[in-house]
């Protein structure tokens, strides 16, 4: 079902599959959420969150997180979420350290 539905690669084992799917339902309800609180200003969540960390930036400072979200956001993010994938780069990035 990972592969059919969602468009996951073959090449992944069923648990980064998982993992990655798991991510993106994660991060759908953070978009939906903080889309409504911020009326859909994802740069300002973004100056926010990295002012004061919320769990979101617990989730994106995972190391392994970063390859994954680079799989979601190519599988399920499209142009009309540009400013919602711009912001997660973003706080993805200085979570990382990057």
């Amino acid at each position: 079902m990972l592969r059919d539905v969602h468009g996951l690669d073959n090449e992944l084992d069923q648990d980064e599959a998982r993992r990655i799917a798991y991510l993106s339902v994660l991060l759908d309800a953070f978009q939906h959420y903080y889309g409504h609180e911020y009326r859909g200003n994802f740069n300002k969540m973004a100056n926010d969150m990295i002012a004061r960390p919320t769990f979101l930036n617990r989730i994106l400072a995972v190391p392994a997180n970063a390859p994954r979200w680079d799989a979601a956001k190519k599988i399920y993010y499209g142009d009309f979420d540009a400013a919602f994938i711009s912001a997660i780069d973003r706080l993805l990035q200085h979570e990382q350290g990057a």
